[in-house]
């Protein structure tokens, strides 16, 4: 039996109905409450034991308590842990357009947009969050420990300004493949500047990444925060490469302009165009 035909069907199903694929912009809406019904043992959580995220878009095949598996496509904006210290993944669930939790342990495979499998879900996990599981009595890794060169080059990438580039190419609710190539070039001259020379398979793992990021208002602010305690040649670059980012595409948004100009204030005091 094919352990994933649950997710070709979901997938064909998707290609029949055509519907049009969920794109949620940074800084045009606030998440919703989330709803704990489905996980209610998530309301005491670890101190320290939360983590936002940049608003990955994932697929993924999850068993509920009562046992009932489902497919759903989510945008996760943060990490939480239980009381009993499993982690789960706070995310919009677009099946039904609400705020859901989803427990690690309940998870049984992550697609990415394409349908394409993503294993194994350990590295998977460390990967895409910094985050060790399952590994009892450790939830978080350090950040100051980076686990292998994969999450060296996304640290740099993510320190470096990345989330606030993908937050611009998507300020028009679009992300084509221009605006992927510009944020990919970012990404290689950061590394390059930090000694890191990409391979052809980092730069595809890197390409994946950037086409999943949906960054939250609460990413975008944490990005700037966390770019305002960077060289002032850091926050130029980064700049510098937003400005490349909005016109990648041949057309000024004005939804690119004011939120490259809303960020330029806030790590400047200057607008950038």
């Amino acid at each position: 039996m094919d352990p994933y035909e649950s997710i070709r069907r979901f997938f064909r199903e998707q290609a029949a109905a055509a519907p049009e694929p969920p794109m949620p912009a940074a800084l045009v809406a606030e998440m919703p409450a989330v709803d704990l019904t489905e996980e209610t043992d998530l309301t005491v959580l670890r101190p320290g034991g939360q983590l936002l995220t940049e608003g990955q878009y994932f697929i993924i095949e999850y068993k509920d308590a009562s046992g009932r598996s489902s497919v759903r496509r989510i945008s996760v904006y943060a990490v939480k842990a239980s009381g009993t210290g499993i982690p789960a993944l706070m995310a919009k669930c677009h099946e039904r357009n609400a705020a859901r939790c989803f427990r690690l342990d309940r998870i049984s495979s992550v697609f990415d947009h394409d349908g394409i499998a993503i294993e194994p879900l350990s590295a998977f996990y460390r990967d895409a969050f910094g985050l060790r599981w399952p590994v009892p009595g450790l939830v978080f890794e350090d950040p100051d420990i980076p686990a292998n060169r994969k999450t060296l080059v996304r640290d740099v990438c993510r320190r470096r300004g990345v989330v606030l580039l993908a937050a611009l190419a998507l300020a028009d609710r679009e992300l084509c493949d221009d605006e992927i190539g510009v944020i990919l070039d970012a990404c290689a001259e950061w590394c390059e500047v930090e000694k890191i020379e990409l391979s052809q398979d980092e730069v595809a793992s890197l390409s994946g990444y950037v086409r999943r990021l949906r960054p939250t208002p609460e990413a975008v602010e944490k990005a700037t925060e966390r770019l305002i305690t960077e060289q002032p040649e850091n926050i130029r670059s980064m700049l510098s490469w937003g400005v490349r980012v909005i016109e990648a595409d041949g057309f000024l948004h004005h939804r690119e302009v004011s939120l490259l100009n809303e960020i330029s204030r806030e790590l400047t005091g200057i607008s950038a165009v």
